[in-house]
């Protein structure tokens, strides 16, 4: 099946299977409280706000129970007010799709040698259609978030497929003109191939052309279009899933790709909601080198960003103390926190480390709102070239995050501002005079990169009365990298140490690039502070900073304070708000998880007061994110100055200068519960303390996981393990269930037990006694903390237990694939293989086999375990000519169940001692099977035995007979039988010294019953179990073929059971059953009456030899059917010697004829018969009576 239409049909049965799921308000990327971190489980106390991540890459292999667990999940979350983000990935699928050929065809790209790559790509629009779909498929699941890792991979060589190459001429024929095309060297662009032209001048691989690219135009222009390929998938798929989120669930849908933080981070930044980056935190030096820059460079897209933190990235945050700094300065920098990192990431690998640690300052968003999402305010800027860093990072980036850190040490209030490359986002440029304007000093480090617009830009700035500072060489190349020192005096202001006065403000500049320096020496606290001190040098003559922090902290020279961050913001009504977090943390080289902080102590601030305010409404209010109560600050006023002494604190504190900071908020989040352990829950790292993932019958389930009770996984009643978490306190715990037979129809949700708790993390257990006996049970939990907050959860399953107690039944149709007969003598063992019918199990299902050879004492010679599949060769090296072995198989299920094993297969091996009895035939009776068999002309031959097996119980030992001896006649009886019952048998001949031969086993099965008649046939074979004069029916007809053939009918005829031969309005068959004859009846005169006066005296007369008118005279009556002489003398002649009454042989007036008259009359028994019958009678007076009754029913 193609896979869109998989997709097509998952999508509908979501849709038609999914209740649209409720509206609640969804935290936005635009948040600094939008927390992004594990299920709030194991987060306690996290104030997580957007759950990462935790069911995995959702596609079309997403099975419909794990679809289930995942909206349900989802759907608890987002009644807490959590949203849910999905993760994918640029290249590499992390579920089967990666490897469904139907995908594969038209996602993966082509090589330049021509083969299929192995890594999918943006430039396949069937890759596209995929990563589109599977976002769909999320947002059906309730997913708000997506986010895209591997979202700037090599773009060089995406694809040479023929669409892709095409497409490019398309390009160069849209953007360049036909002079510029055919400067490129291309003489018809209608049929030009880039793949081929790269061919033809040595690049034969893909690899090869992308690590050593060729130079000139015509690559510029293939990346320029590789980066349109790019933009335009990633246009594609947001706008695409966004219009799909409203349309169909009114819900917005927020996305972002992992762009990493370099030029690439930012060239479609505006496709997203935010930015987000694997930031290596290692790699950048953290704490020295931290992300300052980017956290400062977003916010000229009006986004935030989220730096994505992995353990094997952030050695150095690999402790309590250094996650909390790292995130205080996410927050205090405007950016989006992770929950935690380092050691804290623990969580999203779903171990039991509650982040108490963490707790105050990822609530401190929500308990002082007002202190975030507030406009930067910085005195000075820093440009960021975009240019510089897409064509020469080297000279570009280290100096611009340099100046980042030195701007940070020295308290300097800053902000970024973005100058864009005109070939970015559709040429969009983000930095105007106005902005420039609102700031005392613009930076430019080492900024080589500009167009002459944005140089323009800057003369303008300076000309208005604003200061240019710049560190070494500025503005000598444009966009395209052409140097343009030559014809841009601009560069000129630059390259020395110098303070030039220009139209109507200043340029500054130093010959060093001093934001490369501090950059490569941020370790060393005196090389920064050299060049701290060359920068004021120069600077100070013409910028005063705004902001003055002095502290007494250790190393830290008067007036500066290199070990501690302050950023400031301006609120609505014109007050500073400063974020302040004190960075003077030590980690150990060797030890990063016992790192420590220096609480900031005697610090003081003197800063400039907002214009709204002065000494007389100003304000100073300080709070500490770790007790975060709202605190009044004493402080002094001088001219346009605030200064005021800070309180200690240990890591983060946010002050507040002009009007009073609002009173601290109150929060307490729900309890938490699940009712499984899942990850390290004990930090042993011996992994699960609880039970292990499995998979069901219909694929893999993450949450919950079933699990089998019954066999050897334990008995009933078990341990189900909870744990449960709250920020105040546990009160007590609920655990709900239900049952199904066959995981279809369940029962209602039901209170199983309640457990009183204490306490903030608890981990304990239920003990389960599955009420309802084997079947399946699903769980979840419900916790309640000590102010009686209920955890937020629906009735569904969080977990499940299978309950199996029952063993597989053996397997059945046991063969050998070698040729080798199931009990039958053979000296080839080659291709000794055996298989079987895979066994059936009444829940869990087969799980393996035990399988072995076995010798005659029982003992195994040969012994494996198969876990996959019904088939085993053994090794029967060890297996001797001339001995008999049995083929013992064990059945186990999932749950641990094991049958008590059973003999399959006899295998004997060697040449038989004797031949097989002849024709064995098998008669069927009462209690018993009597086989008979014709002895073999075999002189070894010494007699036979017979066994019998029920064969419903295929393993069941077999009941033998005696062995009957060559003398005797070759027949045996096997009694005691069950009556109803089938059975095989088969008969083995003996050789002397109790050799056996073949077991001959008859093809058909043989089943004695009761004989309820006693006419020798059993009741199952016999048409008349209960008469014992019949015992044929020949052709089915409900008649016996001696009834039939004694009253003149067709034993082979069904038909004639519906014949009425005597015309009394009975078929033959109601005459059989009913016991009367079908061939003739008494009543003659065809009335319906029998009558001595009429009937009697016309069978007399008939009898005397009257006819015609003396025998009907005065004796038909007036009602009578047959009134003619000829009726009724046709109906005599049809009596035939059924009117042979006393059974003598002869038809006699004066005996028979008496005897029918005396009955009509209504004479019976001794009155009946008196001096009427004749001498030579057969029957007797009762069976004179049953004849003339049946002869009138």
């Amino acid at each position: 099946m193609d896979y869109k239409i998989k997709y097509a049909v998952l999508i509908v049965v979501a849709l038609l299977s999914t209740a649209p799921i409720s509206e609640t308000i969804i935290s936005l990327p635009t948040d600094s409280g939008t927390v992004f971190g594990p299920r709030p489980i194991y987060s306690p106390g996290g104030a997580i706000k957007v759950i990462v991540d935790d069911f995995g890459w959702i596609d079309y292999t997403v099975t419909p129970e794990q679809r289930e667990v995942i909206k349900s999940s989802i759907e608890d979350w987002e009644a807490q007010g959590i949203a849910y983000g999905t993760y994918y990935a640029m290249q590499h699928l992390e579920t089967s799709a990666k490897d469904d050929p139907d995908l594969r065809a038209v996602a993966l790209p082509t090589t330049l040698e021509g083969s299929t790559g192995s890594n999918f790509s943006m430039a396949r629009q069937g890759y596209l259609d995929y990563m589109v779909d599977s976002g769909k498929l999320a947002i059906d699941l309730g997913t708000s978030y997506i986010f895209m890792d591997e979202a700037a991979g090599s773009i060089s060589a995406m694809s040479f497929d023929s669409t892709t190459i095409s497409g490019f001429n398309t390009y160069l024929s849209d953007n360049y003109t036909a002079v510029e095309i055919a400067s490129l060297g291309i003489s018809n662009i209608n049929n030009f191939d880039y793949a081929d032209h790269l061919r033809a001048n040595g690049w034969s691989t893909s690899s090869q052309f992308r690590n050593q690219p060729p130079t000139g135009s015509l690559y510029k222009a293939w990346l320029g279009y590789m980066r349109s390929l790019e933009r335009n998938f990633f246009k594609q798929w947001a706008d695409q899933l966004r219009a799909y989120g409203l349309a169909n669930y009114n819900r917005i849908i927020y996305l972002s790709g992992n762009r990493y933080t370099g030029a690439r981070g930012w060239d479609i930044l505006d496709l997203f909601d935010f930015g987000m980056a694997e930031t290596f935190l290692d790699s950048l030096g953290w704490p020295y080198g931290h992300l300052t820059f980017v956290n400062k460079t977003i916010a000229n897209f009006d986004k935030k960003f989220w730096s994505w933190n992995f353990p094997s990235h952030t050695e150095t945050t690999k402790s309590n103390e250094s996650a909390r700094l790292f995130a205080a300065e996410t927050f205090a920098a405007g950016g989006l926190v992770q929950h935690g990192s380092g050691s804290s990431w623990s969580g999203f690998h779903h171990q039991k480390e509650r982040m108490d640690f963490m707790r105050s300052f990822l609530q401190f968003p929500t308990l002082q709102p007002t202190a975030f999402n507030l406009a930067e305010a910085g005195q000075f800027a820093v440009l960021y070239s975009e240019i510089g860093e897409a064509n020469d990072p080297g000279s570009t980036t280290a100096s611009f995050r340099g100046i980042t850190y030195l701007l940070t040490d020295m308290q300097w209030m800053f902000d970024v501002v973005f100058a864009a490359h005109p070939n970015r986002r559709d040429g969009k440029e983000l930095i105007t005079l106005a902005q420039l304007q609102r700031y005392d000093a613009v930076i430019l480090p080492n900024t080589r990169y500009l167009t002459d617009a944005q140089i323009g830009l800057l003369e303008e700035y300076t000309n208005a009365g604003g200061i240019l500072i710049g560190f070494g060489t500025i503005a000598d190349n444009d966009h395209t990298g052409q140097i343009r020192s030559g014809d841009r005096s601009f560069d000129d202001y630059f390259g020395t140490d110098k303070v030039q006065a220009v139209g109507g403000g200043f340029i500054i500049s130093f010959e060093n690039n001093l934001g490369s320096n501090y950059e490569s020496n941020k370790t060393s606290a005196t090389s920064k502070s050299t060049i701290r001190e060359s920068f004021s040098n120069l600077v100070d003559s013409r910028v005063s900073p705004e902001v003055d922090l002095t502290y007494s902290g250790s190393g830290a020279a008067a007036g500066e304070s290199p070990d501690v961050f302050v950023n400031r913001y301006k609120a609505d009504d014109g007050s500073w708000v400063f974020h302040i977090v004190n960075r003077q943390i030590v980690i150990p080289t060797e030890n990063p998880s016992q790192a420590s902080m220096t609480p900031l102590e005697n610090a003081s601030l003197d800063v400039l007061l907002p214009a709204e305010f002065d000494s007389n409404t100003v304000s100073v209010s300080f709070v500490d994110a770790d007790s975060p109560s709202v605190n009044p600050l004493s402080f002094d006023t001088s001219g346009d100055r605030i200064s005021f002494t800070l309180p200690t604190f240990s890591i983060w504190s946010v002050v507040r200068v002009g009007s009073v900071m609002p009173a601290t908020g109150t929060y307490d989040e729900p309890p938490q519960s699940n009712p499984y352990f899942l990850g390290d829950l004990d930090n042993d790292g011996e992994g699960s303390t609880g039970r292990p993932n499995i998979e069901n019958a219909s694929g893999e389930i993450r949450f919950p996981v079933w699990y089998w009770k019954g066999g050897n996984h334990g008995p009933v009643p078990w341990d189900v393990p909870f744990f449960a978490t709250d920020d105040i306190g546990l009160k007590e715990i609920h655990l709900y269930y239900r049952y199904s037979s066959d995981e279809s129809t369940w029962g209602d949700w039901s209170l199983y037990e309640s457990i009183d708790l204490s306490g903030t993390l608890v981990y304990g257990s239920f003990s389960f006694a599955a009420p309802d006996g084997e079947g399946i049970y699903e769980m979840y939990t419900q916790v309640i903390d000590t102010a009686d907050q209920q955890e937020t959860i629906s009735p569904w399953a969080e977990n499940g237990y299978g309950v199996d107690q029952t063993a597989p039944i053996p397997p059945e149709s046991i063969s050998s694939n070698g040729g080798q007969q199931n009990g039958y003598w053979t000296t080839d063992l080659s291709g000794l293989n055996f298989s079987w019918d895979i066994s059936n199990d009444n829940l869990s299902g087969v799980n393996g086999y035990q399988v072995s050879i076995t010798g005659v004492n029982g003992s195994a010679i040969v012994l494996e375990n198969i876990m996959s599949g019904e088939t085993w060769t053994p090794n029967s090296s060890d297996l001797v000519f001339g001995n008999t072995y049995k083929f013992r198989i064990r059945a186990s299920d999932i749950a641990g169940n094991w049958n008590s094993g059973h003999d399959v297969f006899d295998l004997l091996y060697g040449e038989s001692p004797v031949a097989d009895v002849i024709n064995p035939t098998v008669l069927e009776g009462d209690s018993n099977l009597t086989i008979s068999w014709v002895k073999p002309d075999d002189s070894n031959y010494v007699g036979a035995r017979v066994d019998v097996r029920p064969t419903d119980e295929p393993y069941a030992s077999w009941i033998q007979s005696r062995v009957v001896g060559n003398d005797e006649q070759g027949e045996v009886s096997v009694p005691q039988l069950l009556n109803g019952v089938a059975y095989h048998v088969r008969v083995i001949a003996f050789a002397a010294n109790n050799k056996y031969g073949n077991y001959v086993t008859l093809p058909s099965t043989y089943m004695p019953d009761a004989d309820s008649d006693g006419d020798g046939i059993i009741d199952s074979n016999d048409p008349f179990p209960n008469n014992g004069l019949y015992t044929l029916d020949s052709d089915g007809d409900g008649m016996p073929d001696a009834w039939e053939t004694q009253y003149g009918l067709d034993p082979n005829d069904p038909l004639d059971a519906t014949s009425d031969g005597d015309n009394d309005g009975i078929s033959a068959l109601d005459e059989f059953l009913g016991g009367t004859v079908p061939s003739g009846s008494v009543d003659l005169d065809g009335n319906d009456d029998y009558d001595a006066l009429t009937d009697g005296l016309l069978l007399l007369r008939g009898m005397f030899g009257l006819d015609g008118d003396a025998l009907i005279t005065g004796t038909v009556a007036d009602d009578a059917t047959y009134k003619l002489a000829e009726d009724i003398e046709t109906r005599i002649a049809n009596l035939g010697d059924l009117a042979d009454i006393d059974g003598n042989g002869e038809i006699d007036a004066l005996t028979d004829g008496l005897l029918t008259l005396r009955y009509l009359f209504g004479l019976e028994g001794e009155t009946l018969v008196a001096e009427v019958v004749a001498d030579d009678a057969t029957r007797t007076t009762s069976e004179i009576e049953a004849h003339l009754k049946m002869l009138m029913p």
